[in-house]
């Protein structure tokens, strides 16, 4: 059984983490942006789709670059 790496974890997170607070219709930011600018939560949604699909696959080769430097 191979140890768990803290750095390929930690990046996972914060990559889930960044990805969901620019995209989700609940976040604080989302949240801000209806408030200020009068939009729907689901305008924003669907504007936000296409970038948490780019950034889905961005975050996979990333993942993968980086446990091939680490040699996992």
């Amino acid at each position: 059984m191979s140890e768990l790496n803290h750095t390929l974890l930690a990046i996972t997170f914060l990559m889930s983490w960044s990805t969901a607070v620019s995209t989700s219709p609940f976040s604080g930011l989302s949240l801000t942006m209806q408030a200020r600018y009068n939009l729907k939560a689901m305008d924003i949604f669907k504007i936000n789709i296409p970038y948490a699909i780019k950034m889905y696959f961005v975050c996979v080769i990333i993942l993968f670059i980086l446990s091939n430097y680490l040699g996992l």
